[in-house]
């Protein structure tokens, strides 16, 4: 039985391989690339496999770079954020970077203007020191510039060295011009003044070559010490220069400290009597004392001229009126010329250049009020007892000089100044118009009054 089982298969074999050779030469006759294709889908099976292989690979590799991409594109937001962040912060370092070096260049600078004062007091303090320690006289000056700037600040300062250092009255010889010695005080006993020796016009030529403030020493100002000492037969000397007030006051000037640096260093008193007898005689028992120029905030404008002319006609139609024009120029400011009449009077012609600033005080003094140009005259008076009202119409100076001003005034407690511009016409026609009639108390309300009734009128004034 068994036997005859694989006797059975080995036929059956035996029959599908016979089978199969005649299949296959049937199917070479039939078909002569059977071969070649069976080789070449061999071939191609082969090459499927292992694309699919090689897909899969690529697949896998896809997913782990797709992954790699979305933790590349967090970082990437976070990054953003934190370049965002960074930027804004960086803003904000730039913006205190500037803010702190702005504080540090003011504090360079505020600590610098502190010490060129630091400075300019040792430098007081040593040339007085060499001062007393001589026994010849002290020069005080020369001083050539600006009126307001000598009555404000230059004598001031001389009375406090004086004050604080006890310096005798016979070694003091004051240098300055036109009389001006007066305004000292009465223990500056020797005067030497400049106009005594230059006329007008010389003076004024020299001035010119320098500047205005006088803030070194000049050939002019060596000269002038040195004529006055001829003047007096004085040697050896001592030289007290407006160098030594102007480098002391000039961070306040600058507005860099306030008015008690100056305070400290100066003593201020009104303008004492004793120049009387050098008013011209014929004034009128009562008066009003008038000097208009043209400077940089009052220009030699039409306007100007037309306003100077209305003014003096209706003070003239209330009071009499005294012109303190001079009739010659020391000077960068030109006189308004007005004709003499029967209620204006002139002084031009009666006053020497060498006593004429001692001439305008004398009438000053004498006078109800005073009116004209605002600058160094302006402050004459309220410094001589006198009220004044003064006008300008472009605002070219400085308001610091003002506002010390009024201050000192105000300490001084014998006038006042009232600035007005003459912009605000229908206040000052006002005023003027009242002008005999009215006390500077009177004066300054109803400028006050009339300013608010004004802004009642005009809401756009009142915002």
């Amino acid at each position: 039985m068994t036997f005859s089982r694989r006797r059975t298969f080995r036929l059956d074999d035996t029959l599908r391989h016979l089978l199969q050779q005649v299949a296959n030469a049937f199917h070479r006759w039939v078909h002569p690339n059977y071969v070649e294709e069976q080789a070449l889908l061999k071939r191609t099976i082969a090459t499927a496999e292992t694309l699919a292989r090689d897909q899969k690979k690529l697949v896998e590799q896809m997913r782990t770079l797709s992954g790699q991409i979305k933790g590349q594109s967090s970082q990437l937001r976070f990054v953003q954020t934190n370049q965002r962040s960074v930027e804004s912060e960086t803003r904000r370092c730039r913006r205190e970077i500037r803010t702190n070096n702005r504080l540090q260049a003011q504090i360079l600078k505020d600590s610098k203007l502190n010490s060129e004062h630091g400075l300019a007091e040792a430098r007081v303090s040593r040339r007085m020191t060499r001062a007393m320690n001589r026994s010849g006289p002290i020069v005080v000056g020369p001083w050539t510039g600006e009126v307001g700037f000598e009555l404000l600040y230059w004598i001031p300062f001389v009375r406090w060295l004086i004050e604080k250092y006890r310096i005798e009255s016979s070694r003091l010889i004051v240098v300055s011009r036109g009389g001006a010695g007066g305004w000292y005080g009465s223990y500056f006993r020797r005067h030497f003044d400049i106009l005594s020796l230059l006329s007008p016009e010389k003076f004024a030529s020299e001035v010119s070559r320098f500047p205005l403030k006088q803030q070194s020493v000049t050939a002019f100002d060596r000269d002038l010490v040195k004529q006055a000492l001829q003047h007096f037969g004085s040697r050896p000397i001592s030289v007290l220069h407006p160098t030594l007030m102007y480098g002391l006051f000039h961070s306040y000037w600058k507005r860099k400290v306030t008015f008690n640096k100056v305070d400290a260093f100066t003593s201020h008193s009104v303008i004492q009597e004793g120049q009387e007898q050098l008013a011209p005689e014929g004034l009128p028992e009562e008066f009003i004392a008038v000097r208009f120029y043209f400077s940089d905030c009052f220009p030699d404008t039409q306007p100007n001229r037309a306003f100077v002319s209305e003014v003096i006609g209706m003070l003239a139609r209330k009071s009499a009126v005294v012109l303190l024009n001079t009739g010659y120029r020391i000077d960068d400011h030109n006189d308004y010329e007005v004709a003499r009449s029967d209620n204006v009077l002139t002084l031009k012609g009666s006053m020497p250049a060498s006593k004429n600033l001692a001439v305008q005080s004398a009438v000053i003094r004498r006078a109800r009020a005073f009116v004209g140009t605002y600058g160094g005259y302006s402050y004459l008076a309220p410094l001589s007892g006198v009220d004044a009202l003064a006008f300008y119409s472009e605002k070219t100076f400085f308001d610091h000089h003002l506002e010390y001003a009024q201050r000192v005034f105000g300490k001084l407690g014998t006038a006042s100044l009232i600035p007005l511009d003459i912009k605000k016409r229908h206040l000052i026609s006002l005023v003027v118009g009242n002008l005999v009639d009215l006390s500077v108390n009177d004066l300054r309300q109803t400028i006050n009054g009339n300013a608010r009734s004004e802004q009642r009128a005009d809401p756009e004034i009142a915002r």
